[in-house]
């Protein structure tokens, strides 16, 4: 691959994040997620390191590096690797876990590499969790954040921060208001809840918050304001979506215009919902269904990602984003918030 030219180097914006996906391999097999739910058909790989390293030079304006996608990270040989290298390109390095794989090695290599996020996965409390998330256990998660706060405070660091991705189902509506009492005192530093936006079975449309009526959603709205006020009120930073439509300019949280994804295969995209590592699929809106509909722009393997960056219609798919019209790959996801 050749090096990256000196006009796509110089106008390379600084990015907040780039999402690099190093592995779409996985130990669990969660009942709601695309791996389970087109297992016939998903393609798993690991990111190879000569891949990972021709990103070098991108790295050195980027803000955030996250090493996750649709697979567990810490399953790749070379993920420590990886997490000093995007460090000595000068970036913050995050990445997401089931916890399976967090024995005390693992865990005092995560807390002295220097790793600055940790986040775990929850989709509800106590067996709801256990039921949704097979292959994984609500204790062994809690456990393994506490293990990773006495670790910090044993090597005297104060990174990586405990972060909690929880995912509200509809049929948790139980488990929420009890969330800020069961993480009590275990020392995490954010909690970002997000509901089910990719409906990969026509079963799960009914624990898709955002396709519920307005006055559920209103009472939903309400429950996590309620939420966020208990965890503020425990020393817990909770964020929670907003699940109405927006009247202005449609905002993606996937942050696309000022960040990117690197899938396993190095193929970039502006989110890892339109990148799925699977042959065929179809996922489920409130009365439609769709085909998988990749939205690729490069390929890290053949071109820089700055190259990639300034192609015709990666500046076209996000001057439409500026202007509201937005692309027809988009048009239909939940994670924009319509209902």
């Amino acid at each position: 691959m050749a090096r990256p030219s000196f006009w796509s180097n110089l106008f390379f914006p600084r990015l907040d994040w780039l999402q690099i996906e190093v592995t779409t391999h996985c130990n669990a097999g969660c009942a709601y997620c695309p791996h389970t739910l087109y297992q016939s058909s998903w393609q798993s790989r690991h990111l190879s390191l000569a891949v990972f390293e021709r990103l070098l030079p991108a790295l050195q304006k980027i803000d955030l590096v996250y090493l996750q996608g649709w697979g567990e990270p810490l399953l790749h040989p070379d993920f420590f690797t990886m997490v000093a290298l995007a460090r000595q390109a000068g970036c913050r390095v995050g990445t997401t876990t089931n916890a399976t794989l967090l024995t005390e090695a693992v865990i005092e290599q995560l807390v002295a590499s220097g790793l600055d996020i940790l986040a775990f996965s929850l989709t509800g409390l106590g067996a709801n969790h256990d039921r949704w998330r097979p292959g994984t256990s609500y204790e062994q998660v809690l456990q393994a954040i506490s293990a990773v706060a006495a670790a910090k405070r044993r090597l005297r660091r104060q990174t990586p921060r405990i972060h909690l991705a929880y995912l509200l189902l509809r049929s948790g509506s139980a488990d929420l208001a009890r969330l800020p009492e069961a993480l009590q005192g275990l020392e995490i530093s954010q909690v970002v809840i997000s509901t089910l936006d990719f409906v990969a079975a026509p079963e799960l449309r009914q624990e898709a918050a955002k396709l519920a009526g307005a006055a559920e959603l209103q009472t939903w709205q309400q429950a996590l304001t309620a939420v966020v006020q208990a965890g503020s009120r425990r020393g817990l930073t909770i964020h929670v979506p907003p699940l109405f439509r927006r009247e202005e300019l449609p905002v993606c949280p996937e942050n696309i215009l000022r960040a990117a994804v690197i899938s396993a295969a190095g193929e970039v995209s502006p989110c890892v919902f339109r990148n799925i590592p699977a042959a065929q699929g179809q996922w489920f809106g409130p009365s439609s269904v769709w085909p998988l509909q990749p939205c690729r722009f490069g390929d890290v393997q053949e071109h820089s990602l700055q190259e990639v960056w300034h192609t015709a219609p990666y500046r076209s798919f996000r001057r439409l984003w500026q202007t509201g019209a937005l692309p027809t790959c988009c048009r239909d996801c939940l994670r924009i918030n319509q209902i």
